[in-house]
């Protein structure tokens, strides 16, 4: 019930943000969202070392959740009875390595064929392996996932991965269109199904709580497939739930790294192999204390996704820029204002701490103030025309610029 008021709220920011601003003014910048990273942010405030530094170690906190994902899809697959952990644990990463291996290909046609040919015979294995196993029980699923010491909540990670699906990519896509009127629609369906999504989880939860009082809330959904899904296809209903992780783990993960790779490329931020090796050292260095600090006192994914993947992502985010005006003031208060609500409604419900929830807050506040004196300089608040180039600007006034800054130079 929880998670279905937190997708309605996000589909009523998400319907402010947007007929707040001009379409096609939030057009502009989706399309424009490549050259709008965090790590040009950071060339340009901290030089290139420090935007090189932080491209490798957020491609190694990337890593990271992989591993972790690989870690909860491997559990998943224990429960059809048929495969040990270890086992499990191998076919999963050797799967991933040719899922990586495929999307890698430089032949774009030839990499979705292999993928799709790869997902769908993993599809049809685990269905077969589904309809043999034996029924699962319900305290065995809730205590894999409760006692054994990586305290992963699969059904809050499930959810929270499906928002992570929805978002930054899915809204990109939408808002990248010609037409403005083809953005209205697509923005007008995307908020219904913000609505119809929330309003159906939160049928569930009222359901779960009037039937089930006495269970924990982090259990609800595990013990909601056991219940009313027929023996022989509940564990192709847990791995139905595996194959949503491993296909974000291209979706969200893989594509970030591809977008790293870009950036770093395009932004020359590394001069040779030589350089590129260094960074890649003092990352791995970074990253190891950050980690070690992270494991001992973080005991949930959802809570490493939030302090990771949602600070992170928040570089090619279109919500930062629709927010964003002429003053850096509003943009730092309006952005705030989204993270703060945001992080005391998953405080209130329990899905992070107090100390967690006030460093995404500080680390937010802090993003989207130099992000806002940075749209500033390059996205100007004006109406898009034909005759702008690619950051708003007027064709005319660039090449003025440029004119006045050749008679200077002269």
């Amino acid at each position: 019930a929880h998670w279905g008021v937190a997708w309605i709220y996000l589909g009523v920011i998400l319907g402010l943000a947007v007929y707040w601003k001009n379409g096609d003014r939030i057009r502009n910048v989706a399309l424009q969202h490549n050259a709008f990273t965090f790590f040009h942010l950071l060339k340009s405030y901290f030089g290139r070392r420090t935007a090189r530094y932080f491209a490798m170690l957020a491609f190694s906190g990337y890593l990271v959740l992989t591993v972790l994902q690989l870690a909860i899809g491997a559990k998943l697959l224990t429960l059809t009875g048929v495969f040990s952990l270890p086992i499990a644990t191998l076919i999963l990463i050797g799967f991933s390595i040719v899922y990586l291996i495929a999307g890698g290909l430089k032949a774009s046609v030839i990499s979705d064929t292999i993928q799709l040919t790869l997902i769908t015979a993993f599809i049809a294995v685990s269905f077969w392996f589904a309809v043999k196993s034996a029924p699962v029980n319900p305290e065995t699923v809730i205590s894999m996932f409760s006692t054994d010491g990586l305290s992963i909540n699969i059904a809050t990670t499930f959810l929270f991965l499906s928002v992570l699906m929805f978002t930054p990519d899915a809204l990109l896509r939408i808002f990248a269109t010609d037409k403005s009127n083809s953005v209205r629609h697509a923005v007008n369906f995307s908020i219904t199904l913000f609505m119809v999504f929330g309003a159906l989880l939160g049928a569930i939860g009222i359901w779960i709580n009037a039937n089930y009082p006495t269970i924990a809330a982090e259990d609800a959904p595990l013990m909601l497939i056991t219940q009313i899904i027929p023996a022989g296809f509940q564990a192709f209903a847990i791995l139905g739930l595996l194959a949503t992780i491993m296909s974000s783990i291209d979706t969200n993960l893989f594509t970030a790294a591809q977008t790293l790779a870009n950036d770093i490329v395009q932004s020359s931020l590394f001069e040779s192999k030589r350089s590129a090796r260094r960074a890649i050292r003092w990352a791995l260095i970074i990253l190891l204390p950050i980690c070690s600090i992270m494991a001992l006192t973080i005991d949930n994914v959802v809570e490493i996704y939030f302090y990771l993947v949602f600070f992170l992502a928040c570089g090619c985010h279109p919500l930062i820029a629709i927010m964003c005006n002429k003053r850096s003031a509003f943009a730092v208060v309006s952005s705030s204002a989204f993270a703060v609500t945001s992080c005391v409604v998953l405080l209130v419900v329990g899905k992070l701490t107090e100390i967690n929830a006030a460093a995404i807050i500080a680390t937010s506040i802090v993003y989207w103030w130099l992000s806002a004196s940075w749209l500033e300089r390059k996205l100007p608040i004006t109406t898009t025309k034909s005759s702008e180039d690619v950051y708003g600007r007027n064709v005319s006034d660039v090449n003025r610029d440029d004119f006045e800054g050749a008679k200077l130079a002269s």
